[in-house]
């Protein structure tokens, strides 16, 4: 079975119809098929709940279809994994690839569990494509 990094990115693609992508598919069909298990880190569930609210602020989804767009996503099965290596090691990843701390803690999770990382940011997706773990090989979607 492959390990997958998911980020917030390809998770609210999921639900949120505005922004279907060809990656969050194809992955879901690679977890259905047991071909894949996934993973996050410890920030992950308050990122996509942060981004729930700020599509429903934006009218993108309704503020009670929130709760089960969450359940959806989170009945994926993704594991939520604690940060194993300290904070500060974070912004030193963070520095050394000119990303967010918070997208720095999916490339440290993804790195230190030998597995792919799925992204819809363009940032994290150039990093992890030149690190050679990024998920999806061809053109996607990418913001």
């Amino acid at each position: 079975m492959t390990v997958v990094v998911l980020d917030a990115s390809v998770a609210l693609a999921l639900v949120l119809e505005d922004e279907g992508s060809p990656v969050a598919d194809a992955l879901v069909a690679e977890v259905e098929k047991g071909k894949v298990g996934l993973l996050a880190p410890a920030h992950w569930p308050l990122e996509v709940l942060s981004g729930l609210e700020q599509a429903a602020r934006r009218r993108r989804i309704g503020a009670a279809d929130r709760p089960p767009a969450f359940e959806a996503i989170l009945g994926l099965g993704v594991g939520v994994v604690p940060l194993s290596e300290p904070m500060t090691a974070l912004l030193s990843l963070a520095d050394l690839e000119r990303l967010r701390v918070y997208d720095a803690a999916y490339l440290s999770l993804a790195l230190e569990r030998r597995a792919r990382l799925a992204t819809l940011d363009a940032a994290l997706s150039a990093v992890a494509r030149r690190r050679g773990i990024a998920w999806y090989r061809g053109a996607a979607r990418i913001r």
